[in-house]
């Protein structure tokens, strides 16, 4: 053989090679559970609240201090998932609180344990999405197969706590486009509203989005992640979104997002609001990033939480 034809050849499989790797290694970045995520990462995810972060950290520690009853549900596809139920019997309502990509429910929403379970009485159940914490699975499928566990979540509370018991749904980040994309999903007639902080507009967005700012080259990459979703980990990243699931569902929702996220972008945020079916409510947070609006600005978003809850468990 030539030595010219040897030397592409050679090149080519290099190539090939590359791009298998560079493949590979994006999808395992952006979907294999990690060792080191959620509280085993907890001084990078308390370094991320800055001036908060002993707040938040004294936050944390009082949720872990409070009294709880651990549940362990079935998925769909047969996982083992995880939570911890808090607040006392009789309550009027549940809120389920569905955390972010890599993180915990101890951190994203222990600023508003003390507004759910002390002024308005409610009970909580704090989950931990599959291949998170307590919960098992392998994989993180961005909303996809995660709107189905938060499904599983409410008809088993409708169940034990009976038809009259209403749930709301409430979710941060990642955790926003589960509750979001359950819409989608057969849920219990319990189920009066969601609460959606930061979430995303659909996975295709924030994979684009992260990807850009990550400068991958993304029409090149992007239809061989997809195929590794579908064959390793057995979702597609295409199949729905939030923006189609609150654009035809009727329930009440309301959206939280701050201006000055850079990781879901605030526009993404108003997209989803103005896309949303009414009933609609939105309150914007000047300043604040990514998840930051609750500690940036309490009074606002308390004052929109509490008017929407109002409406929708008071009423």
């Amino acid at each position: 053989m030539h030595p010219v034809l040897i030397a592409a050849l050679a090149l080519v499989g290099l190539l090939l090679l590359a791009y298998a790797v560079l493949c590979l290694s994006v999808f395992r970045f952006a979907f294999l559970r990690k060792k080191k995520q959620g509280r085993a990462k907890i001084e990078a995810t308390l370094a991320h609240v800055g001036q908060y972060r002993e707040l938040v950290a004294n936050g944390i520690a009082s949720v872990d201090a409070m009294p709880s009853e651990e549940i362990i549900i079935r998925s769909q596809d047969g996982l083992s998932l995880f939570g911890r139920l808090y607040g006392e019997e009789g309550a009027a309502a549940t809120i389920v609180l569905f955390h972010g990509y890599r993180s915990f429910g101890e951190n994203d929403f222990n600023g508003i344990f003390p507004y759910y379970i002390g002024k308005r009485g409610y009970r909580i159940l704090l989950v931990d999405q599959r291949a998170h914490g307590k919960s098992e699975g392998r994989y993180i499928t961005f909303g996809i197969h995660e709107r189905r566990d938060c499904a599983a979540w409410a008809h088993y509370l409708a169940k034990r706590f009976g038809p009259d018991h209403k749930i709301v749904l409430d979710g941060m980040s990642m955790g926003a486009a589960t509750v979001m994309m359950a819409l989608g999903e057969p849920l219990p007639p319990n189920v009066v509203g969601i609460i959606a902080d930061c979430g995303y507009s659909s996975p295709m967005d924030i994979l684009r989005h992260v990807g850009a700012n990550m400068k991958l080259p993304l029409p090149l990459i992007m239809p061989t992640v997809i195929w590794l979703c579908r064959v390793l980990a057995r979702f597609d990243p295409r199949e729905t979104s939030a923006r189609e699931a609150v654009a035809t569902s009727p329930l009440p929702k309301l959206f939280v997002h701050g201006k000055a996220d850079d990781f879901v972008p605030y526009a993404m945020g108003k997209a989803l609001f103005d896309a949303a079916q009414e009933p609609k409510y939105m309150v914007s947070v000047d300043e604040a990033g990514h998840g930051m609006s609750f500690l940036y600005d309490q009074e606002a978003v308390l004052a929109a939480l509490g008017a929407f809850l109002d409406k929708i468990v008071e009423r």
